[in-house]
């Protein structure tokens, strides 16, 4: 057997784009993720050390690439634990990568200094999945969107903020109004502009007197002069932000005056609206949504999917959607990345990945989705089988071989897909030792029954063998079956090493030996499977 070939450095086909996103992908990218990895205990503590013992990571994500394009929505999918909500946080640098690169507008976050990072954290946020343990219960609505205002200092100069007084006059008067925004030191001008923030003002005006009620935290002050209202208003820094988060709490659907209350009071759809609230205080450009919907009723799913969509149209944001639902990805998705075990194995636009999926393991996700057709009743779904592997000692090559269906055979047999399917699981248990001596035992043990001490014959253990792994009597080639009969018989035989030994070096696929990078399957679509490899 040869060593495992590594695969070529990128995603090993260029994105050209597709119709649907055409558009979106003329533009260069907004976050370009580059070969990113995150593993933990990467280093062996001072125990290990000491009595000389190496200790493996867990990779929970391992050389992932994939780019972002402005004002999209990038939905990321895969089983529980296959490394998409670490690449979500780990691309932010809320956790710290092992290597490689996330470029956002150009610039690599895993490289910037403390001011650069601060100022990125203003351009990009995330929504957590738990919409309650996210919340503080200890404080009000009011701080906890108002922390990313409280943490940035905005505004910190007169170019932070676009402050619109909306005026209610009682009297016959012109009125004019100005104000007087907060200076520090430190203005900065924001890139993107100021925040729109409205002042409502009440102004009463009578004979030559005037007077004017302003939000909390806000001076204000009128006269009249020639026959026209004069009002000046001095909003402080902590009038803005709270007239700003209670714009926000409408914005997303709830009450302005709900904003003195705390978590425990809201639902968890409102919860998950006052979430995304706080991500977007400060007009960010890419947001990060961690399944923000997966604890939701489909009821209230929809409704915070719709103002997702409606926000994203209405301040221009980009996405990055992690979820494991396939039916809301479909819903919100441009373009859709299937994740598994650390790695990425297909990416392309929404309706290629869903009406003809390329790798093995997505079309394995889409079909165990319930359809609600009729014609779907009784449809059979053949689940995958077998675990998940551990990130901490993942399969060479391709690491969803040890599942998969359409696993390429060796050269020279010709066997039944399922059969072989069925004798590389026995391969795959047997080499890693999880089939071994005692698992043989067990399973005659288990053939015995209860009270019985029969001993059961050679010929008896191996068609359990072939029983417990759903291998067929005969394999449909010779060459096969002789090769597996020797195997199983020295199995059963209590002959482990010799059965390993024969399965290792007979049944060898080329998954096993190489990582496959991702072929290009049509516009803007690539899958990381071998058996594309000379389409």
């Amino acid at each position: 057997m040869t060593d495992v070939e590594e695969a070529d450095e990128g995603t090993g086909f260029e994105f050209v784009g597709s119709e649907t996103t055409e558009e979106i992908q003329m533009e260069s990218p907004l976050v370009s993720v580059q070969r990113l990895e995150k593993y933990y205990d990467a280093e062996n503590s001072l125990l290990d050390r000491l009595f000389g013992e190496e200790t493996r990571p867990v990779k929970a994500v391992d050389d992932v690439s994939f780019d972002v394009f402005p004002g999209e929505t990038l939905g990321v999918v895969g089983e529980s634990g296959c490394g998409k909500s670490t690449t979500g946080e780990t691309l932010l640098r809320l956790r710290e990568a092992t290597g490689g690169s996330v470029l956002f507008d150009g610039e690599d976050i895993f490289e910037m200094d403390d001011d650069a990072l601060s100022a990125f954290r203003t351009r990009a946020q995330i929504v957590f999945q738990d919409p309650f343990s996210s919340l503080d219960p200890r404080m009000t609505v009011g701080r906890i969107v108002s922390e990313p205002l409280d943490v940035h200092d905005w505004p910190t100069g007169p170019g932070d903020v676009d402050v619109e007084p909306v005026l209610t006059v009682e009297g016959e008067r012109e009125v004019d109004v100005s104000v007087d925004l907060p200076v520090t030191d430190r203005a900065e001008t924001r890139p993107g502009g100021g925040i729109d923030v409205s002042l409502p003002l009440t102004v009463r005006v009578e004979g030559d007197s005037a007077s004017v009620d302003a939000p909390r935290d806000c001076k204000a002050s009128a006269t009249v002069e020639n026959g026209r209202a004069e009002v000046s208003v001095s909003p402080s820094k902590r009038g803005l932000r709270r007239l700003r988060v209670q714009q926000l709490l409408e914005r997303v659907g709830l009450s302005a005056g709900q904003i003195d209350r705390y978590p425990n009071e809201f639902s968890g759809g409102q919860r998950q609206r006052i979430g995304i609230a706080r991500a977007i205080a400060l007009e960010p450009e890419f947001i990060v949504l961690d399944e923000p919907v997966s604890a939701l009723d489909v009821s209230v799913q929809a409704q915070v999917l719709n103002l997702l969509a409606d926000l994203q149209d209405e301040l221009g944001l980009t996405y990055l959607f992690i979820a494991h639902d396939l039916s809301v990805v479909r819903h919100i998705s441009d373009r859709v990345a299937i994740m598994y075990l650390g790695k990425l194995v297909e990416i392309g636009p929404t309706d290629a990945i869903f009406d003809t999926p390329a790798h093995p393991y997505t079309e394995a996700l889409l079909e165990s989705v319930p359809r609600a057709a009729l014609s779907e009743y009784g449809r059979r779904i053949d689940a995958l089988r077998g675990d998940v592997p551990s990130p901490r000692d993942p399969p060479s090559g391709c690491r969803f071989r040890t599942r998969c269906p359409a696993l390429i055979q060796p050269e020279g047999y010709g066997m039944d897909q399922s059969a072989w399917r069925a004798v590389a699981t026995l391969r795959d248990g047997t080499v890693s030792g999880e089939f071994d001596a005692d698992a043989v035992e067990r399973l005659v043990e288990a053939w015995v029954e209860d009270g019985e001490e029969t001993t059961l014959t050679t010929e008896e253990v191996a068609e359990a063998i072939r029983s417990e792994f759903d291998i067929p009597e005969r394999l449909g080639d010779a060459k096969a079956e002789a090769t597996l009969a020797e195997a199983i018989r020295a199995l059963a035989e209590d002959d482990v090493e010799h059965g390993r030994a024969v399965l290792r070096e007979a049944f060898v696929t080329p998954c096993e030996e190489r990582v496959p990078p991702l072929y290009p399957i049509g516009s803007g679509h690539g899958a990381a499977c071998l058996l594309h490899e000379e389409e």
